[in-house]
Parts: C-alpha cells; structure tokens; sequence
C-alpha cells in the first residue's frame, strides 16, 4: 500500500497540512471574507482585520478537523482503492489528540477575537455537521442526498454565515453567498462521489452516486454545474458592484479573467498529453466560473483593501499562496 507523499518522497503532517487535501481546502472562506470587508463602511475597515484574522483560522481548524475525521471514517475505502491517508499511519490516540488540537485551534482563533456568541454557535454546527457526515451513528455520507445537503450545509455556515454575522454582512448579501456556495459545494461533492463510484459501491457505502449510478450523476450534474455558475457569477456582480470605489474595476477584470479561464482551461494540463478529471466532468462555464469567483476575484478585492488599509496586506499574501496552491492542484488534478 503506498503512502501519500510529500514534494520530497516522505509521509508528513508538512504535506498533509499544505497538501491538495490540507489547509487550501478553506479556501472558499475568502471570497466571503473580502465581500463582507470590502462592503462595510470605511470606518470599519481597519477594526475588521483581527475579526477577519479569527474568521480564517477557525474556519482553518474546522477544514482540517472535518478531513482528518473523513480520512480515519474511510481508511478502509482507501485501502481498496490503494490510498493512504497521512492521519491513517498515526495510532488512533495519535490522530484523535491532533483533531482535538484542531479543534482547539479553530475554538481559540474565535475566543482569542472576541466572537459574538451567535458565531460560536455556527461554528459548532458547521463542526458538528462535519463529524456527522463521516461518523456514526449518523454516517450522513453513506445516507444518499442527506450526505450532499449535510456537507453542503456545513460549508455554508462556515464559509458565509460565521463571516457574515461576524463581520456585519448585508442580508441579501449573505443569502446570495449562502445559495452559491451551498450549489457549488453540492457539485463538488457529486464530481468525487463519481470519481469514487466504484470503491464507495465495493465498500458498501450508499452515496447518491452510488445509489444513481454514475451516467445518471453525471447527467444531473452538469445542469446543477451550469446553475450553480449562474448563481455564483449573479452573487458576485451584486456584491462587488456596490462598493464605494473600484467596484467596476474589479469587475471588469474578472470579466477578462473569465474569458481567459474559458480558454486556457480547454488546454491541456502543463506537461500532459491528457485532460484532467476536472475538465473532462465538468463544464468549462462551471470551471471558469468557481476560479473567478473563489480564487481571482478575492484577490481583487484584497488587493483593494490593502491599498486602503495596510494591515491587510499579510492577509492579502497569505490568501494569495493558498489561493495559487489550490488552482495549481486543481489544474494537476488527477492527471495521468
């Protein structure tokens, strides 16, 4: 059984941490989390920092608590497929002490910012939901559409409820957000059910995938897909087009980004003769769509703000090198 390697050909906490299954995995907290900054009164740029700071790492803390959890739930469907999972090679005290010390983590980035109590109740549903998906006695990943509404929901309250309220996010803003997110999260979630199709169905555990069979996943998957984008890029124009100066910029230079991302996409992966699984499932317009909006246009906006405010300018770089991580794994993703 091979390991999960590090760039360097070893197993470690290092790869599993900064890897495409570690703390890149957050990485839809941003475009929220520079929405609802960026939108605020002026005056309340520089004071939303550490709020915004205590936002990501609990939102951190509950990405990784959530996969650690996944990872041990599914060690023996990995075992089937010839995957191991860096938490796997721990004893089981091990593993369970680093996703309390995650836990702990996540707790801390809200008490340390002083969090409204209604944040710490979203961040203990969306941690409890996460648990729920891959434990028993609830094992919603194995319960068919309860398991895509639990994970769904989950992201939800942690990308865009928890920074919404924290943060003092306009209502329809939130809900925009929350619909988008949740569509997004909903295909991303049916895109690995299919990839995993036939280990879930060998190992008996009872996704939608597995319950519809993988043509007909596929066939619903690309309208949600295309809806799912619809919805992302209407969110994204009513909630930069509101801001007090440079909104139109912005989105101007999505727009372009949009367009380039429609045609280097179709563009074989750097160094491959073949398409990733990404692009040969899933619609370009989707794919497009989730880089602008997740990965490009959270940039924008915290490249804004760190012209206003220089103390988001070591948020902006931060988010920036998880940002290019994640679009770097997507692109490589399970290529040949």
């Amino acid at each position: 059984m091979s390991h999960d390697r590090s760039p360097r050909g070893n197993p470690s906490f290092a790869n599993a941490f900064w890897g495409r299954r570690g703390v890149v995995k957050s990485g839809s907290i941003w475009f929220p989390l520079a929405v609802f900054i960026s939108s605020s009164p002026s005056s309340f740029h520089a004071e939303s920092f550490p709020f915004a700071l205590g936002c990501f790492i609990a939102v951190a803390g509950w990405a990784m608590v959530s996969i650690f959890v996944n990872d041990l739930a599914d060690a023996r469907q990995d075992r089937i497929a010839g995957k191991s999972r860096w938490i796997c090679t721990l004893d089981l005290k091990t593993a369970v002490a680093l996703i309390c010390l995650f836990i702990a983590a996540g707790t801390a980035g809200l008490l340390l910012f002083s969090a409204p109590q209604e944040v710490f109740g979203i961040y203990f549903f969306s941690l409890s939901l996460g648990l729920a998906y891959s434990l028993m006695p609830f094992r919603f990943k194995s319960a068919g559409g309860w398991g895509i509404a639990a994970y769904a929901l989950a992201c939800v309250g942690a990308y865009v409820i928890l920074p919404g309220i924290w943060l003092r996010g306009r209502g329809v803003v939130i809900f925009m957000l929350a619909v988008a997110v949740f569509l997004d999260k909903t295909v991303n979630l049916l895109f690995h059910q299919v990839l995993d199709h036939d280990v879930d169905r060998l190992a008996g555990v009872s996704t939608l995938a597995v319950r519809w069979g993988i043509s007909r996943t596929l066939r619903r998957m690309r309208p949600v897909a295309f809806f799912a984008a619809l919805v992302m890029l209407t969110a994204s124009a009513v909630s930069v087009s509101g801001l007090e100066r440079g909104g139109a910029g912005i989105l101007g230079t999505a727009a372009v980004g949009w367009i380039c991302c429609m045609i280097l996409i179709g563009i074989k992966p750097w160094g491959s003769a073949a398409p990733s699984e990404l692009t040969k499932k899933l619609p370009l317009f989707y794919l497009s769509s989730t880089l602008v909006v997740f990965r490009l246009l959270p940039l924008l906006l915290l490249a804004r703000l760190s012209l206003i405010e220089t103390v988001f300018r070591g948020l902006t770089v931060g988010a920036g090198i998880l940002i290019g991580l994640d679009v770097y794994y997507s692109y490589r993703y399970r290529l040949p």
